[in-house]
């Protein structure tokens, strides 16, 4: 909290501080781990925790795509990591998913999340 900032509304606040919203923070970081775990530099078995597919048809977005889990009986469960990641890591471009390593990775995904916030909010 800065205090000489309160009366500023929290988009003015972030904006002033130079910082990206607490959903744009999550998201970041649920897509990082996502890149971690298909590149090997988490061990989990990937394909036990994931529905993932290669596709060859790409519609200007990735071609290896997630669907999420189909359990209508479970509304907690939507929430979970592996439900969660899916929506926003299916929307990016060939080009951030495959990067060659996680600091390219970032770098492209951060560019990306810009400019994805400018064309919505700008």
């Amino acid at each position: 909290m800065v205090k000489s900032l309160k009366h500023l509304s929290y988009e003015e606040r972030l904006a002033k501080l130079g910082l990206s919203s607490l959903e744009a923070r999550r998201i970041r970081g649920d897509l990082i781990q996502f890149f971690k775990i298909i590149n090997g530099y988490e061990n989990v078995k990937f394909k036990n925790v994931f529905n993932y597919s290669i596709s060859n048809y790409s519609n200007r977005r990735n071609k290896y795509k997630l669907t999420k889990e189909n359990n209508k009986n479970c509304r907690a469960r939507e929430n979970f990591f592996t439900n969660r990641v899916v929506n926003n890591w299916n929307k990016l471009p060939n080009d951030v998913v495959e990067a060659m390593n996680l600091n390219i990775f970032k770098a492209k995904l951060d560019k990306w999340m810009e400019y994805k916030c400018k064309s919505l909010f700008g």
